[in-house]
């Protein structure tokens, strides 16, 4: 019974460690109360205050970065159109009208002889220094870059440059007219302005006819002091320029840079016929180059003319030639809104009244048509008299000019003309889908 007894007892002894063991988590320790911290609770507001200033800054460099682009990829910014006033081609005569009209005033009789010395020479022009060198602020100088290899394989890159006049700005851009030529198989345009900056430049549009360009520079990435320098050049009206006239030739027009050469305008009474347009030349005594590029200004620092290198082709004539800005600022307006120039393809002579009567012909435009052109696919032919496009009638070049300024290509015009034949001139009608040069 001993045996039993112990035996039970072991037994009890076991389980007892074994529930022991089994509910030992059970067990408690008593810890000691720590004491408030101050430090490390101030280190961790600290540490808090260091992370929501790091955030806040983060968050708002990633705001002021991120929202203009965003906004410009969803709502981008349009450039504002270019408007330039166009010069009313009578208003010379309109003048002269009003003059014939006033009453004649009593001659002045000037009696005390005023001599010019050779200082008041050099004073009129110290004057007219003075004024090209403040016209020269909106004159760019235009470097073309282009890339080709030599014998030896070696990578070489030329350059030729040129000059451009500021024309607009439409809020987002500043836009140059120069001329095509200078672009030609340019790989990188930058322009030069009057401070020394240089910016990229890009071509946004050109006119095939005139050989005009208009060039595109951004301005954000102009610094504010280029563009205090800088300043947009004033059209003037050639329609009031006359034979004597004084002018400045600006830019390069004997082909180094940064130019300004003084004469007078010999003629203002040439045309160059071109598709669709005659465009008034304005010749002058001034000797230039055949690659000469810029600007005529008269004396009030106004641009009276676009200076290129194309109208004197084939001349022997050394003198500057230029683009009489009335009849380019059209074209001005259409490049620097990016717009195409639509092409019909005639070339015409007025046949004004007094030619009429005395021909027997009808008073209108008599053509001659260019191959492969728009004109000549629709049917026209040369000696055809254009009397009338889209119900309007036509009276001269100007007038067909105008009318191809407010259309684009791939749109249609309504020709009405004139032909000869064993009875006469006939009546008929034509409708030409107008091209691009």
């Amino acid at each position: 019974m001993a045996d039993g007894y112990n035996e039970e007892k072991k037994e009890g002894t076991q389980g007892e460690g074994e529930e022991e063991k089994k509910f030992s988590f059970l067990q408690e320790k008593i810890k000691e109360k720590r004491s408030f911290d101050w430090r490390k609770e101030l280190q961790k507001v600290y540490f808090t205050v260091f992370l929501a200033v790091v955030f806040g800054v983060v968050a708002g460099y990633v705001f002021v970065v991120a929202v203009p682009y965003i906004q410009q990829r969803v709502n981008p910014e349009e450039p504002s159109p270019v408007v330039i006033d166009q010069d009313d081609e009578m208003q010379e005569a309109g003048e002269e009208e009003v003059q014939d009209e006033a009453p004649e005033a009593d001659p002045v009789i000037i009696q005390e002889k005023v001599s010019v010395e050779l200082e008041d020479y050099e004073s009129l022009f110290n004057k007219m220094s003075v004024l090209a060198a403040e016209c020269s602020r909106g004159l760019v100088t235009v470097t073309c870059a282009t890339s080709e290899t030599d014998w030896f394989n070696n990578l070489m890159e030329n350059q030729h440059h040129g000059t451009g006049a500021i024309v607009a700005d439409n809020g987002l851009e500043l836009l140059v007219l120069t001329e095509r030529k200078l672009l030609e198989d340019a790989e990188r345009i930058s322009v030069t302005f009057a401070d020394g900056a240089i910016a990229d430049a890009a071509l946004k549009a050109y006119d095939g006819n005139t050989g005009l360009a208009v060039l595109s520079i951004e301005k954000r990435g102009l610094s504010e002091e280029t563009r205090n320098a800088l300043e947009i050049v004033e059209l003037g009206n050639s329609n009031l320029v006359t034979k004597g006239a004084p002018i400045i030739a600006a830019g390069s027009p004997l082909e180094y840079e940064n130019a300004a050469v003084f004469g007078n305008i010999t003629s203002q009474s040439n045309y160059k016929r071109t598709s669709d347009a005659n465009y008034k030349i304005l010749t002058t005594d001034i000797l230039g180059s055949v690659n000469g590029t810029g600007v005529l200004l008269n004396m009030k620092g106004e641009v009276i003319g676009i200076i290129s290198q194309d109208i004197g082709e084939g001349d022997s004539s050394s003198t500057v030639m230029a683009y009489a800005i009335s009849d380019i600022k059209g074209i001005i307006e259409k490049l620097s809104n990016g717009e195409d120039i639509a092409y019909m393809g005639i070339r015409g002579m007025d046949v004004t009244a007094e030619i009429s009567e005395a021909a027997g012909m009808p008073q209108g435009v008599y053509v001659e048509v260019e191959m492969d052109s728009p004109a000549m696919a629709a049917g026209i032919q040369n000696g055809d008299v254009i009397t009338a496009i889209n119900n309007e009638p036509i009276v001269n070049m100007k007038a067909i000019q105008n009318i191809m300024l407010e259309f684009e290509p791939e749109q249609a015009l309504n020709v009405q003309l004139m032909r000869l034949g064993k009875d006469g001139y006939v009546e008929m009608k034509y409708v030409v889908t107008l091209g691009k040069l």
